[in-house]
């Protein structure tokens, strides 16, 4: 996207004033932007722009002041943490963020290259940074690839020195290049206006030097062979004949990965292809080949969608097929939301109304699975549209598509358009003069932040500022009713269930009644199950009992109906290595979360949530509310094994696992085992019980570590670490990542913020029953992977996953112990804590990772730790900073008591008397004076370690010959503060201390302090 500075002011005043002639729903939000010293901060009454990331260079400052009109220049900002910015020939690189692995001083603080000559203007969006290929990591010195618009492919391995430099033509003749998006470390996409689609992939040539391949997709003519032909091929399925004269614009995007948030795609990529009216999906297997896994065509869809919310609405009249044909539709752009649902801005207008306006919306669908299909009529118009159709398609693909948890940005150079899903809220307009605009260049960098880039204030990042609440009252209104409840609403009986003494099964027809809008029927239930008059609370409330007991039942429901016995019972269609047993489950398990989201929204809006307080289990008040939270991450969780479990690495260890918990649930709960369910069926039902998993996990690895030789054993515990790791962080960065965080916050959050919140949270991954054999693994890590191998790439593996498994107990533990600050167990809960904080983080003081073991001392506040890392290191600056940081907690105190426990008095005294905490110090061993006069020596306050000493003989009553040291120590001391030994003679209390007439006094008397340091006295 390249920028002229002058033809947009104009551009953006000339809209301004369209958009304030315009009458209808767009809202004309007032913008405000405030500068403090460095800080921008930019708000209206849903969202916020503030500055993101590190300050521009100043190199890239230069350049923007020094802009002329008609000057054209474009950016960009990549989820890897480098952005980019293009100006003529000129390309500016720099780092925008700095992750874990970045040191600062490993960075470049930006770079300039040089672009090759062009006809054309150079474009930020034809520039990617990607992976270094040597070391595979974009942190220090990454690799770019750049693609002048007529195809010229120049490749730098490393930015740091451009000698070198690679170029490639992509041979595509007479067509302009587009766009490039990564899929590094594999590949890099590159399209054109005319699409034709390329894959780029660098590569190594003799001699281990890198080098580039560029090949298309499939024939070098591009996908149809010129356009306006009727053309099928491999590549799209037959599209509608009113479509084929049209310029199809094609557009590519790349989910950002889970497995490294620094590199896009990083593990088995994918990637979604746009093209006209039809979405393609698109993976690069494990053989470097490009697979096509699905197509589908969206015109019919959206032209009806469009038709039913805009024009029908309008007339109010029956559905008239001339006017459903006469609208046109255009495919602007694709964005992904989570769990691979895509989002496609789309727009249509009725070119024979008298003055045509533009009709936005978002059109969102699971295209992995299909259906879900939800629409967006987005309330924004926009300016008149012009009436050259050229021009008119050139203005709508300008606008990108943005998505975020809980809402869309459509963005171009002049605005900002805001859309959040509820139906009736009129989209927010940023206009891009008010934020030092125009907007060079935009972004989304993860699945919560959307950037953009303006010349006035650089990189700035857009939030939301509304309330972040899954529960609201419109949310049964933007779901489908999943399959697992399609036939209990086909079956309930209301009659049936108003006089049942099952509390359970008239909550859930409640809950049925509802989401299907019998809103009196729901009502007389509630009202008749829980009346207002109700008792006060007990152990065994029923509101709080019932509530749970349903979430159970939904969560562990077999399908209403044997699925299988349609898509399974056919033999001459068998179900191959259980595809499609694993596909059930997926879907059933989906449904299960779509019910538990939707039984969540029904509680907080019939009243319910907010009665809801706490349940006694075993001896513990918890939260109800957070019980139900377990409930809901207990299904991603099962979403995030049973993906897990299809892959070849894992397969064998979970199901063993699997197997094992199956057979124990059997012989526990008498179950019948010749259940038409499956080993997989019977497991992933029981959702609540998912946790299980991670005991046979463990089980089956104590057995293989039993049988295994040393050299196996880091292998057998690593594989346990990841699919438990693994399965901890897709659970809500992947399966649950559309909703958690909406849920965490309606349930959850609430109680930790609250100073009054008197109910425990438990937390079910390191409650009762799985602590223990996380506290297992965590050993295991150490006794069997750590002290049993000597590789490097082994040992900084395990070490890294040993400081995983610690933070994730310890977290889960933390949480649950501030939710008690106001209860009586506090202090008894505050104990076992800290006694879980020892035992773990010790074992990295035990394989020598003094930091790591400072990093979660320092997180968890163990200054045991902190001070014996500090101590076998030797490192007493270190201990000095931290005497610093925690001063307000009294760490030096608690050093020097430590240094008493460990019987090194002598240490305390000699390390810290000179320190930055020697009054503290001092004031310490006021309480000691066996040591006091020891650090009054030291320091040189000779006379007052004399009459410490002297103390301390008169305390002595059962050691005549301690009596008598001190007081010698004490005579020594008066003759090194200079008393003269005359007047230490007529001192009576030193009558006793007499010493041998071979003594000289005068020597005595000038005794280097260090002896007296030493405990070295004269022989008397």
């Amino acid at each position: 996207m390249n920028t002229s500075f002058s033809s947009l002011m104009w551009k953006n005043q000339s809209l301004n004033q369209s958009m304030h002639n315009q009458s209808g729903s767009m809202l004309a939000t007032t913008y405000s932007i405030r500068q403090r010293n460095d800080y921008i901060m930019s708000t209206n009454t849903h969202f916020t722009l503030e500055p993101f990331g590190a300050p521009l260079p100043s190199m890239v400052k230069a350049l923007l002041n020094q802009a002329v009109d008609g000057q054209k220049i474009s950016s960009r900002v990549d989820p890897n943490g480098w952005a980019w910015l293009v100006s003529g020939r000129r390309l500016y690189i720099w780092r925008h963020s700095f992750g874990s692995e970045s040191k600062r001083s490993n960075i470049i603080a930006c770079r300039e290259l040089w672009l090759p000559t062009s006809e054309l203007d150079h474009q930020a969006q034809l520039v990617c940074i990607v992976a270094n290929s040597s070391s595979f990591s974009c942190s220090s010195a990454p690799a770019c690839i750049a693609v002048s618009p007529e195809g010229q492919i120049t490749y730098w391995p490393n930015v740091s020195n451009d000698s070198g430099t690679i170029t490639i033509s992509a041979d595509v003749p007479g067509q302009e290049c587009e766009s490039l998006s990564s899929l590094w470390p594999h590949a890099c996409i590159l399209t054109t206006t005319t699409s034709t689609v390329m894959l780029i992939k660098p590569c190594l040539a003799g001699g281990n030097k890198p080098s580039l391949s560029c090949v298309p997709l499939i024939l070098n003519k591009g996908w149809f062979g010129g356009i306006g032909r009727r053309v099928s091929s491999m590549l799209f399925n037959p599209i509608p004949s009113s479509a084929l004269n049209e310029t199809k614009k094609t557009k590519v995007v790349v989910p950002i990965s889970k497995d490294d948030p620094s590199l896009p795609g990083a593990k088995n990529p994918f990637f979604f292809i746009l093209h006209g009216s039809q979405v393609q999906t698109w993976s690069l297997g494990f053989d470097q080949q490009l697979n096509q896994n699905n197509a589908v065509n969206l015109e019919d869809n959206v032209r009806r969608l469009f038709y039913d919310s805009v024009w029908n609405a309008i007339t109010a009249s029956e559905r008239k097929p001339e006017q459903l044909r006469r609208i046109q539709t255009c495919f602007l752009d694709i964005d992904v939301l989570p769990n691979q649902r895509v989002a496609v801005l789309t727009a249509a207008y009725d070119p024979t109304d008298s003055s045509p306006m533009i009709h936005y919306g978002i059109f969102t669908f699971d295209a992995k699975e299909g259906g879900r299909e939800h629409f967006i009529k987005v309330n924004y118009t926009g300016p008149e549209i012009p009436t050259d159709d050229d021009q008119r398609t050139s203005e709508l693909h300008t606008w990108r598509l943005l998505t975020v948890s809980n809402f869309y940005c459509m963005v171009n150079v002049d605005q900002l358009v805001l859309i959040t899903e509820k139906p009736d809220d009129p989209a927010d307009i940023i206009d891009a003069n008010s934020s030092g605009g125009p907007f060079l260049g935009f972004g989304r960098i993860s699945d919560g932040i959307v950037t953009v880039f303006a010349p006035k204030y650089g990189i700035m990042s857009l939030k939301t500022n509304v309330s972040d609440n899954l529960l609201d009252s419109s949310y049964t209104d933007r779901i489908k009713v999943p399959d697992n409840l399609a036939a209990d609403i086909t079956q309930y009986n209301f009659d049936d269930v108003v006089m049942s003494d099952d509390n359970v099964n008239r909550l859930k027809t409640a809950f049925l009644a509802f989401i299907t809008k019998k809103s009196n029927e729901c009502q007389e239930i509630i009202s008749t199950l829980f009346p207002a008059n109700k008792s006060e609370w007990s152990p065994y409330d029923s509101i709080d009992i019932t509530a749970l007991a349903l979430c159970e039942k939904l969560i562990d429901d077999a399908p209403a109906t044997d699925q299988r016995g349609g898509a399974f019972a056919s033999s001459a269609d068998p179900d191959h290595m259980g595809y499609r047993s694993k596909q059930l489950i997926y879907k059933c398990l989906n449904s299960k979360k779509e019910v538990v989201e939707l039984y969540l929204g029904f509680l907080n809006n019939v009243g319910l949530m907010q009665q809801l307080t706490r349940v006694v289990v075993k001896e513990d008040t918890v939260a109800t509310a957070s019980l139900l939270y377990n409930d809901y991450e207990k299904i991603g969780f099962a979403l995030a094994i049973q993906q897990l479990q299809s892959e070849p690495h894992y397969r064998d260890l979970l199901e063993a696992a699997i197997k094992l918990i199956v057979k124990s649930r059997s012989e526990r709960e008498a179950q019948v085992r010749s259940s038409h369910l499956g080993v997989n069926e019977q497991f992933y039902k029981d959702v609540s019980k998912i946790h299980q998993i991670i005991k046979g996990l463990v089980m089956i690895e104590e057995e293989q570590l039993n049988q295994a030789q040393p050299k196996d054993m880091p292998d057998i515990v690593g594989r346990v670490n990841e699919i438990i790791l693994k399965s901890l962080n897709d659970m809500s960065t992947i399966h649950l990542a559309d909703k958690i965080a909406k849920v965490k916050n309606s349930l959850v959050t609430p109680l930790l913020e609250s100073t009054s919140n008197e109910y425990e949270i438990q937390n079910w991954i390191v409650d009762g029953r799985m602590l223990p054999h996380l506290l297992k693994q965590h050993h295991l890590i150490v006794l069997n992977g750590l002290n049993v191998t000597e590789d490097g790439g082994i040992r900084a593996k395990l070490s890294k996953e040993l400081h995983e498994f610690t933070d994730l107990i310890l977290n889960g533990l933390k949480k649950n112990l501030d939710s008690l600050r106001n209860s009586d167990r506090y202090n008894q809960r505050l104990k076992k804590f800290e006694e879980v904080r020892y035992a773990l983080l010790k074992e990295f003081l035990e394989i020598k990772d003094y930091d790591r073991a400072l990093g979660m001392a320092e997180k968890y506040l163990d200054f045991g730790i902190i001070v014996r890392s500090c101590v076998e290191r030797e490192d007493y600056e270190m201990l000095e900073h931290y005497f610093q940081k925690y001063d307000s907690l009294n760490f030096p105190v608690f050093t020097f008591e430590w240094f008493v426990k460990q019987k090194k008095q002598h240490e305390l005294v000699t390390m810290f008397t000179n320190s930055i905490a020697k009054h503290k110090l001092a004031l310490f061993l006021e309480g000691y004076p066996e040591m006091l006069w020891h650090f009054q020596t030291i320091i040189g306050e000779t006379r007052q370690a004399a009459c410490t000493l002297k103390l301390l003989a008169n305390s002595e009553e059962t050691d005549p010959e301690d009596r008598l040291l001190f007081l010698q120590l004490s005579k020594l001391g008066l003759l090194a503060s200079g008393v003269s030994p005359d007047e230490v003679d007529a001192m009576r209390e030193y009558d006793e201390t007499n010493f041998k007439e071979d003594v000289d006094l005068d020597k005595l008397s000038n005794m280097s302090i260090n002896e007296m340091e030493n405990g070295i006295l004269p022989s008397v």
